[in-house]
Protein backbone atom coordinates (compact mmCIF):
# COMPACT_ATOMS: atom_id res chain seq x y z
CA UNK A 1 0.00 0.00 0.00
CA UNK A 2 2.75 2.18 0.75
CA UNK A 3 4.72 1.59 -2.48
CA UNK A 4 1.26 1.85 -4.15
CA UNK A 5 0.93 5.92 -2.00
CA UNK A 6 4.77 6.84 -2.83
CA UNK A 7 3.75 6.17 -7.25
CA UNK A 8 1.26 7.95 -6.74
CA UNK A 9 2.89 11.30 -5.13
CA UNK A 10 5.79 11.04 -7.35
CA UNK A 11 3.27 10.90 -10.61
CA UNK A 12 1.15 14.29 -9.39
CA UNK A 13 4.92 15.61 -8.70
CA UNK A 14 5.78 14.74 -12.29
CA UNK A 15 2.98 16.20 -13.81
CA UNK A 16 3.21 19.14 -11.37
CA UNK A 17 6.43 19.74 -12.68
CA UNK A 18 5.72 19.02 -16.56
CA UNK A 19 2.83 21.82 -16.18
CA UNK A 20 5.02 24.33 -14.65
CA UNK A 21 7.70 24.10 -17.30
CA UNK A 22 4.42 25.15 -19.65
CA UNK A 23 3.55 28.20 -17.92
CA UNK A 24 7.20 29.39 -17.76
CA UNK A 25 6.46 29.88 -21.75
CA UNK A 26 4.25 32.49 -23.41
CA UNK A 27 2.52 33.45 -26.72
CA UNK A 28 2.93 35.76 -28.58
CA UNK A 29 0.48 37.13 -31.00
CA UNK A 30 1.61 39.41 -34.10
CA UNK A 31 -1.15 41.18 -36.04
CA UNK A 32 0.08 42.94 -39.17
CA UNK A 33 -1.79 45.78 -40.64
CA UNK A 34 -1.46 47.80 -43.55
CA UNK A 35 -2.75 52.15 -43.54
CA UNK A 36 -2.81 55.12 -45.81
CA UNK A 37 -1.81 58.02 -43.03
CA UNK A 38 -3.98 56.45 -40.61
CA UNK A 39 -6.95 54.90 -42.81
CA UNK A 40 -7.36 51.52 -43.07
CA UNK A 41 -6.33 50.27 -46.44
CA UNK A 42 -9.62 48.15 -48.18
CA UNK A 43 -8.27 46.39 -51.62
CA UNK A 44 -9.51 48.45 -54.32
CA UNK A 45 -10.90 51.68 -52.60
CA UNK A 46 -9.76 54.92 -53.50
CA UNK A 47 -6.92 56.43 -51.56
CA UNK A 48 -5.92 60.36 -52.19
CA UNK A 49 -2.20 60.97 -53.02
CA UNK A 50 -0.64 63.89 -52.65
CA UNK A 51 0.07 64.67 -56.54
CA UNK A 52 -3.86 65.59 -57.52
CA UNK A 53 -4.58 61.84 -58.18
CA UNK A 54 -6.19 58.77 -56.33
CA UNK A 55 -4.97 54.94 -56.04
CA UNK A 56 -6.59 51.72 -55.68
CA UNK A 57 -4.72 49.09 -54.31
CA UNK A 58 -5.07 45.53 -55.91
CA UNK A 59 -1.75 43.68 -55.12
CA UNK A 60 -0.29 44.62 -51.42
CA UNK A 61 1.95 42.71 -49.68
CA UNK A 62 5.58 41.79 -48.28
CA UNK A 63 7.61 39.34 -47.05
CA UNK A 64 8.32 39.37 -43.49
CA UNK A 65 11.79 37.06 -42.45
CA UNK A 66 14.20 36.64 -39.39
CA UNK A 67 11.38 37.76 -36.81
CA UNK A 68 13.42 37.75 -33.60
CA UNK A 69 13.52 39.51 -30.05
CA UNK A 70 16.09 40.20 -28.34
CA UNK A 71 16.83 40.67 -24.47
CA UNK A 72 19.37 43.17 -22.53
CA UNK A 73 21.83 40.31 -22.79
CA UNK A 74 22.42 39.40 -26.11
CA UNK A 75 19.89 36.59 -26.48
CA UNK A 76 18.12 36.18 -28.99
CA UNK A 77 14.69 34.10 -29.71
CA UNK A 78 13.62 33.33 -33.09
CA UNK A 79 10.03 33.78 -34.01
CA UNK A 80 9.61 32.82 -38.00
CA UNK A 81 11.90 32.55 -40.49
CA UNK A 82 9.96 33.72 -43.42
CA UNK A 83 6.04 34.38 -43.78
CA UNK A 84 4.11 36.29 -46.26
CA UNK A 85 2.33 39.39 -45.03
CA UNK A 86 -0.53 39.53 -47.76
CA UNK A 87 -2.80 43.06 -47.12
CA UNK A 88 -4.61 41.22 -50.95
CA UNK A 89 -5.72 38.69 -49.06
CA UNK A 90 -6.70 39.68 -45.97
CA UNK A 91 -8.07 43.26 -46.46
CA UNK A 92 -10.73 43.13 -48.77
CA UNK A 93 -13.19 44.31 -46.52
CA UNK A 94 -13.11 47.37 -43.76
CA UNK A 95 -13.69 44.77 -41.08
CA UNK A 96 -10.46 43.07 -42.42
CA UNK A 97 -8.58 45.70 -43.09
CA UNK A 98 -8.68 47.15 -39.54
CA UNK A 99 -8.21 43.49 -37.96
CA UNK A 100 -5.00 42.80 -39.53
CA UNK A 101 -3.33 39.61 -40.45
CA UNK A 102 -2.14 37.62 -37.44
CA UNK A 103 0.89 35.78 -36.66
CA UNK A 104 0.70 33.57 -33.24
CA UNK A 105 4.37 32.20 -31.70
CA UNK A 106 3.79 29.96 -28.98
CA UNK A 107 6.24 28.33 -26.20
CA UNK A 108 8.14 31.11 -25.82
CA UNK A 109 10.60 31.72 -23.02
CA UNK A 110 9.30 34.20 -20.58
CA UNK A 111 11.60 36.82 -19.49
CA UNK A 112 12.25 40.68 -20.76
CA UNK A 113 13.24 41.79 -24.21
CA UNK A 114 14.24 45.44 -24.99
CA UNK A 115 14.84 45.01 -29.52
CA UNK A 116 12.17 43.39 -31.49
CA UNK A 117 13.44 43.01 -35.37
CA UNK A 118 12.22 42.07 -38.77
CA UNK A 119 13.23 41.62 -42.23
CA UNK A 120 11.56 43.01 -44.76
CA UNK A 121 11.88 41.06 -47.83
CA UNK A 122 15.28 37.70 -48.22
CA UNK A 123 18.12 37.34 -46.79
CA UNK A 124 21.45 36.81 -49.04
CA UNK A 125 21.32 32.92 -48.09
CA UNK A 126 17.54 32.36 -48.92
CA UNK A 127 17.78 34.43 -51.94
CA UNK A 128 20.26 32.47 -53.81
CA UNK A 129 17.69 29.32 -53.75
CA UNK A 130 15.26 28.17 -56.15
CA UNK A 131 11.25 27.64 -55.40
CA UNK A 132 11.28 24.13 -55.97
CA UNK A 133 13.35 24.11 -53.09
CA UNK A 134 10.87 24.46 -50.97
CA UNK A 135 7.25 22.14 -50.38
CA UNK A 136 4.02 22.99 -51.32
CA UNK A 137 2.30 25.89 -49.52
CA UNK A 138 5.78 28.07 -48.52
CA UNK A 139 5.96 31.59 -49.16
CA UNK A 140 8.76 31.16 -51.79
CA UNK A 141 7.30 27.62 -52.94
CA UNK A 142 6.66 27.26 -56.76
CA UNK A 143 3.14 27.55 -55.99
CA UNK A 144 3.72 30.96 -54.09
CA UNK A 145 4.93 32.60 -57.90
CA UNK A 146 7.69 34.93 -56.23
CA UNK A 147 10.67 34.40 -58.00
CA UNK A 148 11.71 36.54 -60.86
CA UNK A 149 14.47 34.69 -62.97
CA UNK A 150 15.97 37.79 -64.81
CA UNK A 151 16.83 38.89 -60.87
CA UNK A 152 17.60 35.72 -59.61
CA UNK A 153 15.69 37.14 -57.24
CA UNK A 154 12.58 36.47 -55.22
CA UNK A 155 10.10 39.10 -55.01
CA UNK A 156 10.13 41.34 -51.98
CA UNK A 157 7.29 43.23 -52.17
CA UNK A 158 4.30 44.73 -54.19
CA UNK A 159 2.38 47.36 -54.49
CA UNK A 160 0.24 47.17 -57.42
CA UNK A 161 -3.24 48.76 -58.72
CA UNK A 162 -4.45 51.90 -60.62
CA UNK A 163 -4.60 55.25 -60.65
CA UNK A 164 -7.19 58.08 -61.50
CA UNK A 165 -4.74 60.63 -62.20
CA UNK A 166 -7.52 63.23 -63.62
CA UNK A 167 -9.57 62.48 -60.44
CA UNK A 168 -12.35 62.07 -62.42
CA UNK A 169 -12.90 58.28 -60.80
CA UNK A 170 -11.50 57.03 -63.57
CA UNK A 171 -8.82 54.65 -62.45
CA UNK A 172 -7.55 53.05 -66.06
CA UNK A 173 -3.90 54.38 -65.57
CA UNK A 174 -2.04 51.08 -63.87
CA UNK A 175 0.70 51.01 -61.30
CA UNK A 176 3.13 48.42 -60.38
CA UNK A 177 5.90 48.21 -58.23
CA UNK A 178 7.65 44.88 -57.27
CA UNK A 179 10.94 44.81 -55.90
CA UNK A 180 13.60 42.57 -55.04
CA UNK A 181 16.96 41.66 -55.62
CA UNK A 182 19.59 40.68 -52.61
CA UNK A 183 20.74 43.92 -51.97
CA UNK A 184 17.66 45.25 -51.50
CA UNK A 185 17.08 43.11 -48.41
CA UNK A 186 16.83 45.39 -45.42
CA UNK A 187 15.71 44.79 -41.78
CA UNK A 188 14.14 47.27 -38.84
CA UNK A 189 14.96 47.20 -35.66
CA UNK A 190 12.94 48.26 -32.63
CA UNK A 191 13.83 48.97 -29.70
CA UNK A 192 11.05 48.33 -27.38
CA UNK A 193 10.15 47.02 -24.04
CA UNK A 194 8.30 43.71 -24.45
CA UNK A 195 7.13 41.44 -21.62
CA UNK A 196 6.53 37.10 -22.40
CA UNK A 197 4.98 36.10 -19.36
CA UNK A 198 4.20 32.47 -18.86
CA UNK A 199 1.13 30.87 -19.58
CA UNK A 200 0.10 34.74 -20.97
CA UNK A 201 -0.41 35.89 -24.61
CA UNK A 202 1.53 39.03 -25.60
CA UNK A 203 0.19 41.14 -28.60
CA UNK A 204 1.93 43.43 -31.01
CA UNK A 205 0.92 45.45 -33.64
CA UNK A 206 3.41 46.21 -36.58
CA UNK A 207 1.37 48.93 -38.71
CA UNK A 208 2.49 49.86 -42.36
CA UNK A 209 1.82 53.20 -43.83
CA UNK A 210 1.74 52.63 -47.45
CA UNK A 211 1.79 56.02 -48.11
CA UNK A 212 5.22 56.56 -46.64
CA UNK A 213 6.34 53.94 -48.66
CA UNK A 214 6.18 56.60 -51.73
CA UNK A 215 7.67 59.35 -50.56
CA UNK A 216 11.36 60.64 -51.48
CA UNK A 217 13.74 61.41 -50.00
CA UNK A 218 13.61 64.83 -50.35
CA UNK A 219 10.17 65.17 -49.23
CA UNK A 220 8.40 65.15 -52.07
CA UNK A 221 6.13 62.29 -54.01
CA UNK A 222 7.13 59.68 -56.13
CA UNK A 223 5.39 60.55 -59.83
CA UNK A 224 3.42 57.44 -60.21
CA UNK A 225 1.86 59.22 -63.40
CA UNK A 226 5.28 59.41 -65.28
CA UNK A 227 6.91 56.64 -63.74
CA UNK A 228 4.28 53.96 -63.02
CA UNK A 229 6.55 50.63 -62.85
CA UNK A 230 9.53 49.21 -61.89
CA UNK A 231 10.92 46.03 -63.23
CA UNK A 232 14.72 45.93 -62.36
CA UNK A 233 16.51 45.95 -58.80
CA UNK A 234 19.01 48.85 -59.31
CA UNK A 235 15.70 51.19 -59.79
CA UNK A 236 15.14 53.95 -57.88
CA UNK A 237 11.66 52.98 -56.91
CA UNK A 238 12.76 49.90 -55.83
CA UNK A 239 15.49 51.59 -53.59
CA UNK A 240 13.04 54.20 -51.86
CA UNK A 241 10.19 52.06 -51.14
CA UNK A 242 12.72 49.25 -49.13
CA UNK A 243 14.76 51.90 -47.68
CA UNK A 244 11.00 53.54 -46.80
CA UNK A 245 9.95 50.46 -44.81
CA UNK A 246 12.22 51.78 -41.56
CA UNK A 247 10.30 54.70 -41.26
CA UNK A 248 6.55 53.20 -42.82
CA UNK A 249 6.75 50.75 -39.71
CA UNK A 250 5.39 51.14 -36.70
CA UNK A 251 5.01 48.78 -33.53
CA UNK A 252 2.56 48.46 -30.87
Amino acid sequence: MNKVILLSVLFVLFLGCDKEELDRNGTLELVCRAHWDGTPIVIGEPLAYPLDMALKFYELDYIMSNVRFTNSEGVVVQLKDIALVSFTENSTTPAGATAGQSFTFVDLPSGSYNQFAVGIGVDSVRNATKPQDYTAGHPLSIGANRHWTPWNSFIFSKLQGLADVTQIGSFVHPFSYHSGGTALYREVTFNKDIRIEGGKKTKLVLDLDVRKLLQKADGTWWDIESLSGAHTPDHPAMLMIMNNYASALTLN
